[in-house]
C-alpha cells in the first residue's frame, strides 16, 4: 500500500526547490541537491514531482494561487471604488518580492520551456477570478465595457511585461513604469466621472 502525500512534505521540497534553483539555477541544481535541501532521500522527491521541470511548474503554480489570493480582496471592494490602481500597486508589489522566482522562470528555464511546463491551474485560476472581477466592475459602471476575458489576459501581460523589464532586466525603474502604466490604465478603463 502506498504512503500517503504529506502536504508539509511538498511544501519542504517546494521551499528547497525555490533555493536551490536560486543558489545553483535551474541548470545547475539537481534533484539530489534539492532532496539534501528538504532533508529527504532523492526517492521521496519523485514521490511528490516527477522531474526538476515539474518543481518549476509547481513553483510558478504556487506563485500565481499566491498572488490570486493577495488580489482578490482589492479586486473585490464595494462598488464605490475602482481599485485598478491598488490591483496593480499590489501585484507590481508582489512580483518584486517574488524576483528570484521571476528570474528562474524567465531566464533559467526560458519561455519555450516555460510553455511546456507552465500549469494550467494557477494562471489559467488567476486569468478566470480577474475576469470575473472585471466583468463584475463594469456590470457596476466602475470600468467600460471590455471582453472580460481580453482585458484579464492584457492586464496580466502588461504587469508581467513590466515585471519583466524592471525587476529581472533592469531596463527601468519600477515606479516610474507604475505611474505611466496607472495613467494608462485610467484613460483606458475608467468612464468618464469615475475618479482613479
Amino acid at each position: 500500500m502506498a504512503r500517503p502525500i504529506d502536504p508539509h512534505r511538498r511544501g519542504d521540497l517546494l521551499r528547497a526547490a525555490r533555493a536551490t534553483f536560486a543558489e545553483r539555477g535551474f541548470a545547475g541544481a539537481r534533484v539530489a541537491d534539492i532532496a539534501a535541501g528538504a532533508g529527504v532521500a532523492t526517492g521521496t522527491v519523485y514521490r511528490y514531482f516527477d522531474s526538476k521541470e515539474a518543481l518549476a511548474a509547481a513553483l510558478v503554480d504556487d506563485l500565481f494561487t499566491r498572488l490570486t489570493a493577495e488580489l482578490r480582496p482589492i479586486l473585490a471592494r464595494p462598488a464605490d471604488t475602482a481599485p485598478i490602481a491598488a490591483t496593480v500597486r499590489a501585484a507590481l508589489a508582489f512580483l518584486a518580492q517574488e524576483r528570484d522566482l521571476l528570474r528562474l522562470l524567465r531566464l533559467e528555464l526560458g519561455l519555450n520551456a516555460l510553455a511546456l511546463y507552465r500549469p494550467a491551474r494557477g494562471p489559467r485560476q488567476f486569468r478566470e477570478e480577474l475576469a470575473a472581477q472585471l466583468a463584475a466592475m463594469m456590470e457596476r459602471g466602475q470600468l467600460r465595457r471590455y471582453d472580460p476575458a481580453v482585458l484579464a489576459a492584457l492586464l496580466i501581460g502588461l504587469i508581467e511585461w513590466v515585471a519583466e523589464a524592471c525587476l529581472i532586466r533592469g531596463d527601468g525603474d519600477l515606479a516610474e513604469y507604475e505611474g505611466t502604466v496607472l495613467g494608462l490604465l485610467h484613460r483606458a478603463l475608467l468612464p468618464d466621472g469615475v475618479a482613479p
